[in-house]
């Protein structure tokens, strides 16, 4: 089953052969509403590596209340999309591959908290991503700004090794796909951010960044 959203760019896809069920951890029924989203570019390796992981997690079986999307688009029509969502997202999980002067080859994950966000900076945000420019940092920004996302958002990021042009990953990125996909998983079905502590769940937090800096994470 596939979904069309407001923009006509945002397709969530449910459902996938039968044995690529996915159960739930406890037998537990999900009632939390999630969005899993890949965030990048295509056709440039690494750098496509969310888009990539977000393919795979669209082709098993999510229960009602997940949905898997490509959110490589505009990061505006994004936030909307997400702002319009009925009902509201409780939990989003975003994937991608970027640079941030990390260890090449390595998944890292944080946790997004909401802070201040300063006019100029977020204003230079809006002006890249309409140009097209698509960015994961812009997307939580500017998600931000529209009060699109939940509290609880979770970002599972790829350190690149290639971000030639090429379809491609890297050996070292397609070695990190599997532990991408699993760690959506687990993501997707844990307990809600209030039963239990950012420390003891392994996930470093994270305030909006500087439009020339990045958020510093640790290594998941």
């Amino acid at each position: 089953m596939s979904e069309a959203r407001a923009q006509g760019r945002w397709v969530a896809v449910r459902g996938g052969r039968a044995t690529d069920v996915i159960a739930e951890p406890g037998g537990t029924k999900q009632r939390l509403q999630v969005l899993i989203g890949g965030v990048g570019y295509r056709w440039q390796r690494d750098a496509s590596f969310g888009l990539i992981a977000s393919d795979e997690l669209s082709q098993l079986d999510w229960p009602p209340g997940v949905e898997v999307a490509d959110l490589g688009y505009g990061a505006i029509y994004v936030a909307q999309d997400m702002a319009d969502a009925q009902p509201p997202f409780d939990r989003v999980i975003l994937l991608t591959g970027i640079a941030r002067g990390r260890k090449l080859g390595q998944i890292y994950r944080t946790r997004w908290e909401d802070g201040a966000l300063d006019p100029d900076d977020l204003v230079a945000r809006i002006r890249e991503a309409g140009a097209g420019v698509v960015d994961p940092d812009h997307l939580l920004v500017i998600a931000q700004h529209f009060g699109a996302l939940p509290d609880d958002v979770v970002v599972i990021e790829l350190e690149p090794v290639d971000v030639t042009g090429g379809e491609d990953l890297s050996p070292e990125a397609a070695g990190c796909l599997q532990e991408a996909i699993e760690l959506a998983r687990r993501e997707a079905f844990a307990p809600r951010r209030r039963e239990y502590a950012p420390s003891e769940y392994g996930v470093t937090t994270v305030r909006p960044a500087p439009f020339s800096d990045r958020p510093r994470e640790t290594r998941a």
